[in-house]
């Protein structure tokens, strides 16, 4: 076998070796996503159950606090020496 043609092997082995790497981390990369999502669900889940359990045991008093909107901005007055 010619220099060459130990070279090309070596570097195809290595080729080979790195698509199969890419695979495993896809493959990785897919089961990761798929628990995360199912993370934020469940996480979303027990916030939702947590405040409507707080909205039942302390529900609000009285009417809904209503801001009142800022007052205009009055005269400004300008003192002026005599």
């Amino acid at each position: 076998m010619s220099p060459t043609t130990r070279t090309f092997v070596a570097l195809n082995d290595q080729l080979n070796k790195a698509h199969h790497r890419i695979r495993e981390l896809e493959a990785r990369e897919t089961e990761l996503l798929a628990q995360n999502k199912d993370l934020c669900t469940h996480i979303t889940e027990q916030l939702t159950a947590e405040e409507q359990s707080l909205d039942e045991t302390n529900p609000p008093i009285g009417p809904p606090r209503i801001t009142p909107p800022p007052k205009p901005p009055g005269r400004l007055l300008v003192h002026r020496p005599s």
